[in-house]
């Protein structure tokens, strides 16, 4: 959301009458103790103003979510702030991975000092079902990483129930619960284009 802030108006018209649009923005989280902790450089009220900005400026964006960056006990938190935050902008798509803590990383270290704890497997799907239960703006929901405990994907609100009830599979299961059996990724884009998401 820096970057987007670093532009005026103006600039970000010319950016669109250019061609610019589906811009994918790592936000990774609404949730602002989680973004202070990690050092974002911005807050949850910069993400809603500078969505705003791109909307008026005609620019369609993504959101990226990066589920447990709130570390263990937070997670029910951080979906429901992040919720709000989505639901006060116009991502088409919010794609979410888990966090991966690799050993090399800042937060390693902080793990190893005691600041931040990883959550734990039940939190992390908790935390993606009560995000999809708790967006209401209409959007393509996509948690298809490899870092993902499960892969789940659909339309929101249409298929709400299904991506919920996906994302709060049990750990180590296996398989892909999968609201959109067969559907192939150009007929996922033709559909959002139907739906004018």
């Amino acid at each position: 959301m820096t970057d987007v802030g670093r532009k005026t108006d103006e600039a970000l018209r010319e950016l669109r009458r250019l061609g610019y649009d589906g811009l994918t923005i790592g936000v990774e989280t609404g949730y602002d103790p989680a973004l202070l902790f990690m050092d974002k450089g911005y807050q949850a009220r910069d993400i809603v103003e500078q969505a705003h900005r791109l909307d008026e400026a005609g620019i369609a964006y993504h959101f990226f979510y990066l589920a447990v960056i709130a570390g263990a006990g937070c997670g029910e938190a951080a979906a429901l702030a992040s919720a709000s935050v989505f639901n006060q902008t116009s991502p088409r798509i919010l794609g979410s991975s888990m966090l991966t803590v690799y050993p090399q990383s800042r937060l390693f270290s902080e793990m190893q000092a005691g600041r931040w704890t990883e959550a734990g497997e039940v939190e992390k799907l908790e935390e993606l079902k009560t995000l999809v239960e708790h967006l209401e703006r209409p959007l393509y929901f996509a948690a298809l990483g490899a870092s993902n405990a499960v892969s789940v994907h659909g339309f929101l609100p249409e298929e709400r129930d299904a991506v919920a009830a996906g994302a709060g599979l049990p750990p180590g299961a296996r398989g892909r619960p999968a609201p959109l059996p067969g559907r192939s990724a150009a007929s996922v884009v033709e559909i959002m284009l139907e739906k004018h998401i």
